[in-house]
């Protein structure tokens, strides 16, 4: 969450003081005009969002395949993408020149000053391709850290119309940044955060196969590794620096942008949605599973405030619009009554983000118990357990459903109830235990061997077969059974 930070839209005609007949000219002219500046929205829990007047737009994120990466720069319009271009293209500096694709045309006259008048339609379009822009690689990169605001003038040309008009041709759009001098004094400053900060997203390793065991992986590491900033006085706690770096204390953008930064990495399709949260203003994740649907990952609040060190929850991980959960509301409260989205990252109505349509349901209908090493394979209606993990405390029901375990290891099931009626059961593996002894031993690695020299064969598809491809690549074979030894000696983690 985040504090707002008061925004100046204070169009500035600073065109100089040229006489009516300096326009009179009917072969095209060039000029510059400064239009006007805004600060970044920053989020905050004591801030209240305005919900009210919210765009009405369209989801727009659908693709034929679950793997295929979004990027909010598709649905910019042309200028907005220009912008998008001219900022990443720019690398670390303090401001870029966009070059418009497609100039911006419109009909100015001049007031008795001799100010060129552009229209307000006009300056609203520019506004909205600068804030679209900016809004949409900042949230597709959020590596982009350093731009707090920005400023703005236009460069154009333009001809007479002949009744003391002109038509205007706008060509660019010349941008300059304001940072957070707060937390980067200056630009070199923001190439040595940028450069130690890339140098920690390089080194944070990912564990896990799947899908969900690498978004846990990252989701418990980041938990772990940071404290959420309760008084705000950490300069850097709005950006990504603020968890890859010390202090480590974030606020909610933090955590949103960290995880996106390491999706992009891994290939996950993932969004930073911004909006209210609770009353305030927040940020957190949306991201794209196996079954092609969207689920939501709030990090900040699965790191409440008050959390004891290593606490980490799962009660907003991967999570539905109708979700309910089991440590904190504990009634009919769902996700979407508190977390509304505004895709507004400057303080203006110009320009809103549009998100994807979060999935009804959770992932799984039950949640992983807090500071659990359970996993769950949805596909398959499968849930995995660590070689010393508890089956009967790894998973608890949020409100509204009930949970019930039978078995203690690999064969096990876990059923679970709403309204009295059974709506899903998932097969238990306790990954490695493939004898179904309820422990994990070189026994088993014999077993992976012999299997790997065609002496064993599983049988595909049962839990036995799942406990023992340890790589998860659909095969029992020679690479599980080294892995399988690995893990027996506490060499190998999933998550």
């Amino acid at each position: 969450m985040k504090k707002t930070v008061s925004v100046f839209l204070a169009f500035l005609m600073l065109l100089s003081c040229a006489s009516v007949g300096a326009f009179a000219l009917n072969a095209p002219k060039q000029g510059e005009m400064w239009l006007g500046s805004a600060e970044l929205t920053h989020f905050d829990p004591s801030v209240a969002v305005d919900t009210s007047n919210l765009p009405a737009t369209s989801s727009k994120f659908f693709s034929s395949g679950a793997d295929d990466m979004y990027n909010l720069y598709a649905y910019l319009n042309s200028a907005q993408k220009d912008v998008y271009n001219a900022v990443l293209n720019a690398g670390i500096a303090t401001g870029t020149t966009a070059v418009l694709s497609t100039a911006i045309e419109c009909d100015a006259g001049v007031d008795s000053n001799h100010y060129l008048v552009i229209p307000d339609e006009t300056k609203n379009a520019i506004m909205a391709a600068v804030i679209g822009g900016l809004s949409a690689v900042c949230d597709d990169h959020p590596e982009i850290f350093w731009i707090n605001g920005f400023g703005y003038n236009i460069s154009y040309d333009y001809s007479s119309n002949g009744d003391g008009t002109y038509h205007l041709y706008i060509e660019e759009l010349n941008i300059t940044y304001s940072l957070n001098t707060s937390a980067y004094a200056d630009i070199s400053a923001v190439q040595d955060y940028y450069g130690r900060m890339m140098a920690a997203v390089d080194a944070f390793k990912v564990n896990g196969n799947t899908r969900y065991e690498k978004l846990k992986s990252i989701h418990d590491q980041i938990v772990k590794s940071v404290q959420y900033d309760k008084t705000f006085t950490c300069a850097t706690a709005h950006d990504p620096t603020s968890v890859f770096l010390e202090p480590f204390t974030p606020v909610c953008e933090g955590y949103a942008e960290a995880l996106k930064i390491l999706c992009n990495r891994e290939n996950i399709p993932c969004v930073v949605v911004v909006g209210d949260g609770g009353g305030g203003g927040h940020a957190w994740n949306y991201v794209k599973m196996e079954d092609n649907k969207w689920y939501a990952v709030d990090m900040t609040w699965d790191d409440p405030v008050g959390n004891s060190a290593g606490g980490v929850y799962y009660d907003y991980f991967l999570v539905g619009s109708q979700a309910t959960n089991w440590y904190f509301d504990r009634d009919t409260t769902t996700f979407e009554d508190e977390h509304t989205p505004t895709g507004q990252r400057y303080s203006t109505t110009l320009f809103s983000l549009t998100y994807p349509t979060l999935n009804t349901s959770s992932y799984s209908p039950m949640l992983i118990n807090k500071n659990s090493g359970a996993t769950v394979k949805k596909t398959e209606k499968l849930v995995f357990i660590e070689k010393d993990g508890v089956f009967s405390t790894s998973f608890v029901a949020p409100y509204g459903y009930s949970i019930a375990t039978n078995g203690l290891t690999t064969g096990g099931t876990l059923t679970v109830t709403k309204d009295s009626t059974v709506t899903d059961t998932y097969t238990l593996v306790r990954r490695g235990d493939v004898n179904a002894s309820n422990t994990v031993t070189s026994a088993d690695t014999d077993i992976l061997r012999q299997a790997a020299n065609a002496n064993y064969k599983f049988q595909s598809g049962t839990a036995n077969y799942y406990a023992a491809d340890m790589n998860g690549d659909g095969a029992v074979d020679a690479y599980d059974a080294i892995a399988h030894d690995l893990y027996v000696n506490d060499m190998l983690k999933y998550n």
